[in-house]
């Protein structure tokens, strides 16, 4: 993962931001929570795989939460939690939330 931190400085310090002064959102397929989606989809871009697919064909980091992030986010999610499909519903709530922390983490 330490590849992965490197290019999303930006987004760890603005999540940092973003949460000390109002803790975790929950985004979803048409939340209007621009920031917090920006940052989301800034992050799933540098996770790569389908997530980063998605989010490219989605027309890339907008702030928009529509189809392509819903799908990026649960790329994420079956990656984090594998054996678990109830944890893979396309939003971005507390769970998910604390797994990307993590993630920046490392």
């Amino acid at each position: 993962m330490n590849t992965l931190k490197r290019p999303i400085v930006a987004v760890l310090l603005s999540c940092h931001q973003i949460f000390q002064s109002t803790g975790f959102k929950e985004l979803y397929n048409g939340s209007t929570l621009n920031a917090y989606i920006r940052a989301a989809q800034r992050f799933l871009l540098c996770y790569g795989g389908e997530a980063r697919n998605n989010i490219i064909s989605g027309g890339g980091v907008d702030g928009g939460y529509g189809y392509y992030t819903g799908e990026a986010v649960r790329e994420y999610q079956e990656d984090k939690w594998p054996f678990n499909s109830e944890e893979w519903d396309g939003r971005v709530g507390p769970k998910t939330w604390e797994k990307i922390a993590v993630d920046l983490e490392y």
